[in-house]
C-alpha cells in the first residue's frame, strides 16, 4: 500500500514538474515602439480636425522577452494549481522624458520646440486633466503596459487653417535611446 501511494505522489509530483516547466511565467518588457495618431472627437475625421476636438493618442507597443524560470524550482511546492501558470512581466526600460514637437509654428512657440505645456493628458479613470509629464509614471509603472493608450489634449485653442503634424519623442534611461512617432500631416479647422 505505500508502495502504491509513494507512486501516486512522484506521478503528480512528475507531471507538475513537467506541466510546469512548459511555463514562461516571467517576461522582462521592453519598449519596442511607440505610435502617434490624431483623433477628432466630433467627427471621426482625423484630416480636418477643430483645435477644441484634437486628440492626439499615443500607444506604447512592447517586446516580451522570458525570462528562465529554472531559479524559481521552489515555487513548484506552493503553487496551488499544478495546471496553472502565472505570468509576471517586469519593466526593464524606464522613460526618463517626453516631449511633444510640431512641424510649424503654434501659438508663438517654433516649431521643433516643446509643446509640452499647450497639452495635458486626460486621465480616463479621473476624466480630469493631467500635465503631459504624468504620463511617465504610468510608463515606469509595472503595470503600465495595462494602459494601452493615452490621450493628449490641447489647453487652448490653436489658429484656424492651420497644417502641421506632432511628433512625440519617449527618452529613455537606458541606453539614451529615444523612441520617436510622428502623425499624418492635419488641418486646423
Amino acid at each position: 500500500m505505500i508502495r502504491k501511494v509513494f507512486k501516486v505522489f512522484i506521478f503528480f509530483a512528475l507531471l507538475q514538474v513537467f506541466i510546469y516547466s512548459c511555463c514562461d511565467d516571467t517576461f522582462n518588457m521592453y519598449y519596442s515602439s511607440i505610435e502617434l495618431t490624431t483623433l477628432d472627437e466630433s467627427d471621426f475625421d482625423p484630416t480636418s480636425i477643430p483645435s477644441e476636438d484634437l486628440i492626439l493618442n499615443l500607444r506604447a507597443f512592447y517586446d516580451y522577452i522570458p525570462v528562465s524560470s529554472a531559479n524559481s524550482f521552489k515555487q513548484l511546492t506552493t503553487s496551488a494549481y499544478a495546471t496553472s501558470c502565472d505570468e509576471d512581466y517586469i519593466l526593464k526600460e524606464n522613460v526618463m522624458a517626453i516631449n511633444i514637437f510640431s512641424d510649424t509654428n503654434v501659438l508663438d512657440i517654433p516649431s521643433g520646440n516643446s509643446l509640452n505645456a499647450i497639452f495635458s493628458y486626460r486621465n480616463p479613470e479621473t476624466l480630469e486633466n493631467e500635465p503631459v509629464e504624468s504620463i511617465i509614471n504610468l510608463l515606469n509603472s509595472q503595470n503600465g503596459f495595462n494602459f494601452p493608450q493615452f490621450d493628449l489634449v490641447l489647453n487652448e485653442a490653436i489658429e484656424s487653417e492651420l497644417s502641421l503634424s506632432f511628433t512625440i519623442e519617449l527618452s529613455m534611461v537606458e541606453n539614451n535611446r529615444i523612441l520617436e512617432a510622428s502623425t499624418a500631416t492635419i488641418t486646423i479647422e
